[in-house]
């Protein structure tokens, strides 16, 4: 339902994340509909969000990644290799 709404309501990107199945789903919305945006090497990249991403490993970590460390990575566009 949720996804029907925002796409009505023109949510540019949606990210459907599932911490059971450690999975997560990017959508984009492109002349109105939502089409998905592969997830490569483990990292999801916002297109919204010019430079904005995150490590899937940073979501499924059974420990909390360090936050900081994270914010800098993601500022010095470091993605994981």
């Amino acid at each position: 339902k949720k996804r029907v709404v925002y796409e009505t309501a023109g949510v540019p990107e949606y990210w459907i994340v599932d911490p059971q199945r450690e999975t997560v789903l990017l959508l984009v919305l492109r002349d109105g509909d939502y089409h998905e945006v592969p997830i490569e090497g483990g990292v999801v990249r916002s297109e919204v969000l010019p430079g904005f991403w995150v490590d899937l490993k940073w979501l499924f970590s059974p420990k909390m990644p360090n936050k900081i460390e994270c914010l800098q990575q993601i500022l010095a566009g470091e993605a994981a290799k």
